[in-house]
């Protein structure tokens, strides 16, 4: 697999939380909510396609995104976001149950392929496994 800027072969990533089992205590509450965040896993990817190749680029991804669902343990999502002013620069990220999952993932040969020819369009592929920090949840208007 071509490897681009981060040697790591991981698609989805981000930032979302676990939300507490709540206790008696606030303080108490809160370390709960930050201990489970800092077990929530997410992979995150900066995609830079070469000009020309945006539609198979979303394809492609689609394709890892199937491979992905096949898996004993897959991601509980993915997203795609396209930017708005450069058309050839996506963001990926999704959660996953646990990082031994992700682990599988990377050594799971489909899932490794797909990720091989989504790689090959790109100019530039930054993955990665994140942990959420902090999570805010923005109350209705």
């Amino acid at each position: 697999m071509k490897r681009v800027a981060l040697p790591l072969a991981v698609l989805f990533v981000c930032l979302v939380a676990c939300v507490g089992a709540g206790s008696d205590s606030s303080h108490s509450s809160q370390e709960q909510t930050e201990a489970e965040m800092k077990e929530q896993v997410y992979t995150h990817a900066l995609w830079r396609v070469k000009p020309g190749n945006e539609e198979a680029f979303i394809e492609k991804w689609v394709a890892v995104g199937e491979a992905f669902s096949n898996l004993e343990e897959p991601p509980l999502w993915g997203t795609l976001l396209r930017s708005a002013t450069e058309p050839n620069v996506f963001y990926s990220f999704g959660p996953w149950r646990t990082a031994a999952d992700i682990d599988r993932m990377r050594d799971d040969k489909t899932a490794q392929a797909a990720l091989s020819e989504l790689v090959q369009l790109c100019e530039e592929a930054t993955p990665g496994m994140y942990h959420v920090v902090k999570h805010v949840d923005v109350k209705g208007r």
